[in-house]
C-alpha cells in the first residue's frame, strides 16, 4: 500500500506486488504447508508406518531448501527493484 501511494508508476507497483506474492504463493506457503501438515501426519497415524505412496523429497531438508531459495529468491528481486529504481 506504501509503494502504490508514492509512485506513479504503475509498472513498478505491478513488478514489486507481484515478485513479492509470487514468491510467497510459490515458495513459502507451501513449504509451511508441507511441514506442517508431515507434523499433523505424522501425530494422527504414528511413527512406525510407512507411506508407500512418499515423495523422494519428504526430508524437511527440502523444505529448508525451498524457504532458503525463497528468501535468495526475495534478496535477488530487491536488488533489481532497487537498482531499476536508481537507474531512472
Amino acid at each position: 500500500m506504501v509503494v502504490a501511494l508514492i509512485t506513479n508508476n504503475l509498472e513498478f507497483l505491478v513488478g514489486v506486488t507481484g515478485s513479492y506474492s509470487g514468491a510467497g504463493i510459490q515458495y513459502i506457503v507451501p513449504g509451511f504447508l508441507a511441514y506442517f501438515s508431515r507434523k499433523k501426519t505424522q501425530a494422527a497415524i504414528g511413527v512406525g508406518i510407512v507411506n508407500e505412496h512418499s515423495s523422494w523429497f519428504r526430508s524437511t531438508t527440502w523444505i529448508a531448501f525451498v524457504q532458503i531459495w525463497a528468501i535468495g529468491c526475495v534478496v535477488v528481486v530487491t536488488y533489481n527493484h532497487i537498482a531499476s529504481a536508481v537507474k531512472n
